[in-house]
């Protein structure tokens, strides 16, 4: 799932990466539409939830019930709040009593005992009691007592767990698999960041050590290297604690689509992984590529523009402001916005007071006040400003 929330009359987006099903708010009603804006469940509703178990929870009248993606009532509109589905079940509340609820609608156990209680995530969901947390099972079971002061979602089988003053991890049982003797813990993709002693290292979710506790700081592998600190230098290592980049940075930023962002003294550039500068050191500011985007961000002289991994600059450098969604990005000039592609067309021309990427191919734009419109791709109004 990808979630967005952007402000004014526009709310939460949430798109099924098979299917579009976009919550939208209009006329003071909400449905869902695709991702180029066809309305694909009828704007009738006071509120809307993300589809999820091919399941949407909507609101009327004060009251929320269950829809499918043919806009059917599954389960009625009984219940004074109601949480998506997970894991084939939603939490509800009726009557001042908390339960979760099957994809029918049958009471399946009740969770008032517990001060706070978050969706499931593979078998699993976290539960609050006396400030303490532990996990419940679909059944409602408490399989991992409520004694630890955080514990963090499963990941790949283990749950990083506080208690005290130490972190370590668990299992879906609740045995100890890192011990409980480390200052910092974060999961990343099977492996373990840790922080012992005032360093850092990585350990595997065996509790092997994969890179020695020796480093001033230490990023989690990101296309298989890690960004390391040593004597006030930034590099790169491979899992193999490798040295891959030399410590010669002042700055470094994870690798995506293949380049970091490094710099030294005050000005940026790129590198790709055999330490070639792609983009040279001569920026004032250059952020990272994201997983999903396509080009990055660089400015000069207070102005921006974009490069794609290629290095080539794609926008000029020439906008007050930038912002890269995807494939397209939201650009400032003069006082207005418009969008351009990943190649520099023109999508959306600079006639909006502000523009936020909405969903999919859809924007959400706006004229200065409080009134706000769905655009797409093409410069389309799908929803008028009003």
């Amino acid at each position: 799932m990808i979630k967005k929330f952007v402000s004014f009359t526009i709310l939460l987006v949430t798109v099924s990466l098979s299917q579009a099903q976009i919550p939208l708010f209009n006329h003071h009603k909400k449905g869902f539409v695709d991702d180029n804006g066809k309305t694909i469940i009828p704007f009738e509703y006071d509120n809307v939830k993300e589809f999820r178990d091919s399941l949407a929870i909507v609101q009327k009248d004060n009251f929320w019930g269950v829809i499918n993606k043919k806009n059917e009532v599954v389960i009625p509109f009984e219940y004074t709040d109601a949480e998506s589905f997970s894991d084939g079940l939603a939490k509800v509340e009726k009557n001042g009593h908390k339960f979760f609820i099957d994809t029918t609608g049958r009471p399946v156990f009740y969770v008032d005992d517990y001060s706070y209680c978050e969706g499931f995530y593979h078998g699993l969901c976290k539960v609050g009691k006396n400030g303490m947390t532990g996990f419940i099972d679909v059944h409602g079971n408490l399989v991992i007592d409520t004694k630890y002061e955080i514990a963090r979602t499963f990941n790949q089988g283990l749950s990083e767990a506080y208690g005290d003053g130490h972190w370590g991890a668990i299992n879906t049982v609740g045995d100890t698999i890192i011990p409980f003797v480390y200052k910092q813990i974060w999961s990343n993709d099977g492996y373990y960041l840790v922080k012992k002693e005032g360093k850092w290292g990585i350990l595997d979710n065996n509790n092997n050590v994969v890179i020695p506790i020796e480093y001033d700081y230490l990023d989690p592998f990101y296309e298989g290297l890690a960004r390391a600190e040593r004597n006030g230098k930034m590099g790169f290592i491979d899992k193999n604690n490798r040295v891959v980049i030399p410590f010669q940075y002042d700055g470094a930023y994870e690798f995506v689509n293949g380049l970091s962002v490094v710099y030294i003294g005050d000005k940026f550039g790129f590198i790709d992984k055999k330490n070639r500068r792609v983009v040279p050191l001569k920026y004032d500011v250059a952020k990272p590529f994201k997983p999903n985007n396509a080009l990055a961000d660089v400015s000069l002289n207070e102005k921006w523009g974009c490069v794609n991994s290629a290095g080539k600059v794609v926008i000029p450098v020439v906008y007050d402001d930038t912002t890269i969604v995807g494939d397209y990005v939201i650009l400032r000039k003069n006082g207005k916005e418009g969008v351009y592609d990943k190649n520099g067309n023109v999508c959306i021309p600079f006639q909006y007071d502000w523009i936020r990427h909405y969903c999919g191919n859809l924007f959400s734009v706006g004229d200065g006040g409080l009134k706000s419109g769905i655009v797409n791709a093409q410069g389309q109004v799908i929803v008028p400003i009003e």
